[in-house]
């Protein structure tokens, strides 16, 4: 279930409009004689495992990045150095395609940002701490400063794409997301959520994990390079240097190198980690507890 308290951290004083209008399809197993008894929607914690709460399909997940991370996207944009157009040509459309994979989906099940849109709010945690690294990073001291200049913004453009894109392999390899009845299942590989959700009328979409997923994202994240980074911006990153674009790729893989731009992936991955662990189990594991209705009714 979401706790009430969690759907206000998590999107604000308008949370209900995400839910009110996605009637839970286990309303209908509720006998007629209880529910002048249950207010509140408390009809979900009848029994355990509590029903899931599910989560709303028909949201565009780049409008949820913009409304509720909208200080992270706002601090890239600030930091990160470029001009507008530049930005909004290289920079935005990443945002978004990530925005639009993770959508709600957890970043894990029971460790760190495991509530609802937790994998795209790590991403974008990771994203503003390693650009923080890459401002104060000397990339390039052999070069000459016209060169320099020219590899400076591709070098934080890079950095923030390789940390976006570090656990995106995660909605492929970690969970998979169907309707209540497990019958209908989302392919990452052919539309997004939103897009599935929308194409199937679903008001909600619900989570089942994997097992022994440990680690098998990291392929998976690089392969999605392709998809969620534009050949637009593939092309201008490579325009600075093979090097940047191939640092880009270890990062995200988490190559075992002392390679700066990796070194800085890392590191902002486990100061987020450190950070959500650290505000306790409320924020931990404050999301999508119990099961489907499927396994509860089967």
């Amino acid at each position: 279930m979401f706790p009430s308290f969690l759907k206000r951290w998590l999107f604000g004083d308008n949370y209900a409009s995400l839910f009110v209008k996605a009637p839970h399809p286990a309303e209908r197993l509720i006998p007629p004689e209880l529910r002048p008894y249950l207010e509140n929607h408390n009809w979900r914690s009848l029994r355990y495992p509590p029903y899931q709460e599910g989560y709303p399909g028909k949201v565009q997940g780049e409008w949820l990045m913009r409304h509720y991370q909208h200080k992270l996207i706002n601090r890239i944009a600030g930091s990160i150095g470029l001009p507008k157009d530049e930005y909004q040509r290289y920079v935005e459309p990443i945002l978004i395609n990530v925005a639009e994979l993770a959508h709600l989906l957890p970043a894990s099940e029971n460790h760190h940002h495991a509530g609802p849109g937790g994998l795209l709010r790590h991403s974008l945690e990771v994203a503003n701490l390693t650009l923080d690294g890459c401002l104060t990073t000397a990339f390039d001291t052999a070069e000459t400063p016209a060169r320099r200049s020219t590899r400076r913004w591709r070098w934080n453009v890079a950095g923030v794409a390789a940390a976006l894109l570090h656990d995106a392999g995660k909605a492929i390899t970690d969970l998979r997301a169907t309707d209540v009845e497990g019958k209908l299942e989302w392919n990452p590989g052919r539309e997004t959520l939103h897009q599935w959700a929308m194409q199937h009328k679903l008001d909600r979409y619900f989570l089942h994990w994997n097992a022994q997923r440990h680690e098998k994202h990291i392929q998976a994240s690089v392969a999605l390079v392709s998809t969620l980074i534009p050949a637009e911006a593939r092309a201008w990153i490579q325009g600075g240097g093979r090097d940047i674009y191939d640092a880009l790729l270890d990062a995200i893989a988490g190559n075992r190198n002392p390679a700066p731009l990796t070194e800085l992936v890392r590191r902002s991955d486990s100061a987020s980690v450190r950070r959500d662990l650290l505000k306790g189990p409320s924020h931990a594991r404050g999301g999508d507890t119990g099961v489907p209705v499927i396994r509860l009714v089967s």
